[in-house]
């Protein structure tokens, strides 16, 4: 019982943790985007 309580709560950081990062990609790749967007309007 105990032991399953603890796989839970490790199971439920390593979801967590997961999302995070995916997140933080996600962030990273709209500003990579937007950061090229401006770059194209300036050449222009």
């Amino acid at each position: 019982m105990h032991l399953q309580i603890l796989t839970n709560l490790l199971m439920n950081r390593i979801n967590i943790s997961l999302i995070s990062i995916q997140q933080f990609r996600s962030r990273n790749l709209t500003f990579l985007f937007s950061s090229i967007d401006n770059l194209v309007i300036f050449i222009e």
